[in-house]
């Protein structure tokens, strides 16, 4: 029994093991077969496919690279050009407040040469009314310019003389007639 045992799990052994007669080596995989073929043809694809994936994806992130160094490069023309708006402001800033003060000026001269002109109207027309005075008296009026020198300063011209009434001097007696307020 003893080598019935031993016979028994010597043939165990071969078959459950694997070995072989010749050497005990194990036995060489069997070679693959269709389904080993279709399976490692799927994997090849797949891994094409993600190549291919991983292809684009390189050109996407490569072309969004340089849409983003053009998008800093417009963002900072941007910014120089709002600084260059915000120095030009500041500068023209003030363009109001000088238009308004030359307005106020301009508006200062013209009633200065509306009031000019009127006072100028004013002796013109006292200098007429002495010129007939004179001239009723039995004098020779003098003659004088028209308008007085314009290149003198305000400050040396005398008041404003009042008008006289609207009634000619001839039926007026000669001290209300007189803008001065008397007789020659």
């Amino acid at each position: 029994m003893r080598q019935f045992c031993l016979i028994l799990s010597v043939l165990g052994i071969i078959l459950a093991g694997g070995c072989n007669w010749k050497g005990f080596k194990k036995p060489v995989a069997n070679e693959p077969g269709p389904a080993a073929y279709r399976q490692a043809q799927e994997l090849q694809n797949e891994i094409d496919k993600l190549n291919e994936q991983l292809t684009l994806r390189s050109t996407q992130q490569e072309e969004l690279a340089r849409r983003c160094d053009a998008l800093a490069d417009e963002a900072r023309r941007y910014k120089f050009l709002n600084e260059q708006q915000a120095k030009q402001i500041r500068d023209i800033s003030q363009a109001p407040l000088e238009r308004d003060e030359y307005k106020r000026l301009a508006n200062d001269l013209k009633a200065l040469n509306t009031r000019q002109s009127h006072r100028l109207a004013d002796l013109e027309a006292a200098n007429r009314l002495l010129e007939v005075k004179i001239k009723s008296l039995g004098g020779e009026a003098p003659q004088m310019p028209a308008s007085p020198d314009t290149s003198a300063p305000a400050a040396t011209q005398p008041a404003a003389v009042p008008l006289p009434p609207s009634t000619p001097p001839s039926t007026q007696p000669a001290s209300a007639a007189s803008p001065i307020g008397g007789a020659f």
